[in-house]
């Protein structure tokens, strides 16, 4: 009578077995990324066109998540890039085996290994790779559009900061008119109708303040997301100044070719395309 019994382990296993355990340590996913190991600061925070974008860049959550995607495709490229396709097994296979009233032991070891055949390793290897530059691709079109939108961000806080300069001085010019125009009145040198209108004049430019302070209170707190900032822990200054020289845009045809050219995801759809297809060879052998 025959009791057999089968025992199949990847080989690698069986190679870690016998090397002991390894440090967990070395299985650490990283540390977190610096931005929030960053605290709040309670004073004036001052910062050029330049630190701001590389603040942004550092710590948009949408890039973050980007750059470990490319980390993932990489792994995933090297996975590929293996010259089997699988561990070798090694399976163990025991029998008892009863005749004639004597009992003996058959054992049986074999060693298995899958390989590729029919190009398998390139075409897998070739989609892992343009999955990568997709990746990659997608991610330095993102990094592009931080820093465009960082760009506009800075500079609509910089006009909305000179517009309260200007309405201030507005405010404070318009009073001292009022205050003339109000003396003069009482001097009898000058009608109601003048005084009217220096008090509107007034009245105006106030109001004028009003909005100009509003929409650099606005246009400081989109910088200030775009920075990942706590406004309430945190005061923000820029320090860069703007430049009225003039710039002078090409036509539209060579502008919309020179797009095309710098759009990363555009190249990254290409890509994602070029990796389906070499999945859908994989898939077919």
């Amino acid at each position: 009578m025959n009791r057999p019994w089968k025992l199949v382990v990847p080989a690698a296993c069986v190679a870690l077995g016998l090397a002991g355990p390894v440090p967990a340590d070395q299985f650490s996913m990283g540390r977190v990324g610096d931005y929030l190991a960053e605290k709040p600061v309670n004073e004036s925070v001052s910062l050029s066109l330049q630190q701001a974008l590389e603040k942004a860049l550092r710590r948009n959550s949408a890039l973050q998540s980007a750059r470990a995607g490319v980390g993932r495709f990489e792994g995933r490229l090297t996975h590929a890039s293996r010259w089997l396709p699988a561990n070798p097994e090694l399976s163990l296979q025991v029998a008892e085996r009863d005749q004639d009233g004597q009992s003996s032991t058959d054992k049986g070891i074999r060693l298995s290994q899958e390989i590729w055949i029919g190009g398998q390793r390139g075409l897998g290897k070739a989609a892992a790779s343009a999955r990568l530059t997709a990746a990659e691709q997608r991610l330095a079109f993102l990094e592009t559009s931080v820093r465009a939108r960082v760009r506009l961000a800075y500079l609509e806080a910089l006009l909305a900061r000179e517009s309260v300069e200007t309405a201030e001085r507005a405010e404070t010019l318009t009073g001292k008119l009022y205050q003339f125009a109000s003396q003069r009145f009482q001097a009898g040198a000058a009608t109601q109708l003048i005084l009217n209108t220096a008090r509107i004049g007034a009245a105006r430019a106030r109001a004028a303040l009003v909005d100009a302070r509003r929409d650099h209170k606005r246009a400081r707190l989109a910088l200030m997301e775009l920075l990942v900032m706590d406004p309430e822990s945190a005061r923000l200054r820029l320090t860069s100044e703007l430049s009225l020289d003039r710039f002078n845009l090409p036509s539209m045809g060579p502008l919309l070719g020179e797009a095309l050219k710098r759009r990363q995801d555009l190249v990254a759809a290409a890509r994602e395309v070029v990796a389906a297809r070499k999945t859908l060879s994989l898939s077919k052998r």
